[in-house]
């Protein structure tokens, strides 16, 4: 564990040194692999010395000038993330962990929409900030992980259950619950539950107007993919880890033909509007008959 933080840190300096070391000792924490979003604070160079030392976790982060000349296959790029967003993609995503290392300005609805997606929230927030949230922070039994330069790095944890939502379900009837700890991910849509592998579907990728893998990269893994008959191919059920894809049935489906589902899945990739796309894949969930 030492020799891990030690490398890890060589990279970094002042303040950023004690954040990293937190957020590598969360990750060594979990007993398997995780998803993990940065929304700031670490580079291309620091966030690759991460995934180095953690090869089958995800790593989800913003976009920068860089960011395409990275050459770790498990990195996922995305645009920004809005309130809007995070609230869409908390209904049908999970994340274990999720940071902001820098002087996060987020308001309380932010960090209550990140705690509906992600296990734990690390932040990094000036004191008179944290001050003014600090009723907010106690009731999410915040804990101050360290204190430099009139700035706290706190950790909050998601305390409610964690459920998916099917896309085409509008009126919120069908929940598909999670089951997560430290040593384990899963998902139960049916009698048993199966693993949820760290990722992110691509449904939730576009949601989040993901970046990289970039269109054309993804038109051929999706298209080079050996699908099942069986398997149905829906955004939802494809889940990027980073530069390749895996199939996974989040909800439980009826057989499609795998065809029309490539097809239209495809074509769906090129359509950057969000509520365009969301109709989109309503109409697709309809036109293979699920």
């Amino acid at each position: 564990m030492k020799t891990i933080l030690l490398s890890v840190i060589v990279l970094v300096a002042g303040t950023l040194q004690a954040d990293v070391c937190a957020l590598t000792e969360l990750i060594q924490s979990y007993k398997r692999p995780v998803t993990v979003l940065g929304l700031s604070g670490l580079d291309e160079d620091q966030i690759e010395e991460v995934c180095t030392h953690f090869p089958a976790s995800i790593f989800i982060t913003k976009m920068t000038s860089s960011a395409q000349t990275s050459q770790t296959n498990r990195i996922i790029y995305l645009d920004d993330l809005t309130l809007d967003r995070s609230d869409a993609m908390s209904a049908h995503e999970h994340v274990d962990i999720t940071y902001f290392f820098g002087s996060c300005f987020y308001k309380q609805k932010m960090i209550q929409s990140l705690l509906q997606l992600t296990d734990h929230l690390m932040i990094e927030m000036p004191v008179d900030l944290y001050d003014l949230l600090s009723d907010f922070l106690f009731k999410n039994h915040a804990q101050i992980v360290s204190h430099n330069e009139g700035h706290f790095l706190i950790l909050l944890k998601r305390s409610e259950p964690k459920n998916f939502w099917p896309v085409w379900d509008k009126a919120c009837k069908i929940s598909i619950p999670l089951m997560v700890s430290y040593h384990y991910a899963l998902i139960k849509n049916s009698k048993q539950a199966q693993p949820l592998a760290p990722g992110l579907s691509l449904y939730g990728y576009k949601l989040i107007n993901g970046c990289y893998p970039s269109t054309e990269e993804l038109t051929h893994l999706i298209s080079t993919y050996s699908w099942k008959q069986q398997a149905a191919c829906l955004p939802w059920n494809i889940l990027l880890l980073g530069k390749k894809i895996q199939w996974q049935e989040r909800f439980k489906e009826p057989k499609a033909w795998s065809k029309i589902g490539v097809e239209s899945t495809i074509k769906g990739l090129k359509i950057k509007d969000i509520d365009k796309y969301k109709a989109y894949t309503l109409n697709q969930q309809k036109t293979i008959g699920i």
